[in-house]
């Protein structure tokens, strides 16, 4: 059985990105009958950003936290634990600006903590969520790929490092290019998810 975490961050209701993410789960519950999901749409329910409260409570102990400091870091908690509770990660990404959406950043923000997704190792940064999978859709109105080969593209950089800071270094990405510039094919991006998943099922079921 594979729980998946879903995300998406588009503005757009009916943009590839969402459209894609939902294909995607609907053919993994096709190969995973026992598939359980979590969903969060970023964009319509958005996340708070970190205050200077949230970041004294990030780093004190347990123990020296007081009930506002606990209560800071409750939507944290919150998310951290569905992430903990994933085999696969989902994050439907749009490019925004070069970048990712607002949206997505904020949950980043609330999730990168110190002590509950990543440690140290001495000076070095440890991811502690191991053994998950994300898979990223990740769309673009122009040409995502010019803008990767003029090192214009810092979303997808960004979402592999950071996945990689917090443990999560398995990571695929499905490209979706042109998105406002006409109609758009998105049956190869389909088959390239639909062999993602007929390589992760069995990682996970049975």
């Amino acid at each position: 059985m594979t729980h998946v975490l879903h995300l998406d961050s588009s503005a757009a209701d009916d943009s590839v990105s969402r459209r894609l993410g939902r294909d995607l789960v609907l053919a993994w519950s096709r190969h995973d009958p026992a598939m359980t999901l979590t969903y969060r749409d970023l964009n319509a329910e958005p996340l708070p950003f970190v205050s200077a409260t949230w970041v004294t409570a990030a780093f004190s102990p347990d123990p020296a936290r007081d009930h506002a400091l606990t209560f800071a870091l409750a939507r944290s908690e919150q998310l951290i634990q569905e992430l903990e509770a994933a085999d696969v990660l989902l994050v439907g990404a749009p490019m925004y600006n070069l970048g990712i959406p607002a949206s997505l950043k904020a949950w980043i923000d609330q999730i990168v903590r110190v002590g509950r997704t990543f440690g140290y190792d001495g000076p070095r940064p440890i991811g502690l969520l191991r053994g998950k999978r994300a898979v990223i859709v990740a769309t673009s109105g122009g040409d995502a790929r010019a803008y990767e080969q003029a090192g214009m593209d810092f979303r997808t950089s960004y979402l592999r490092t950071i996945l990689a800071y917090i443990g999560i270094e398995q990571v695929d990405v499905v490209t979706v290019t042109g998105t406002l510039t006409g109609p758009v094919d998105v049956e190869p991006a389909r088959r390239e998810l639909e062999a993602l998943i007929d390589a992760q099922v069995p990682a996970f079921v049975g």
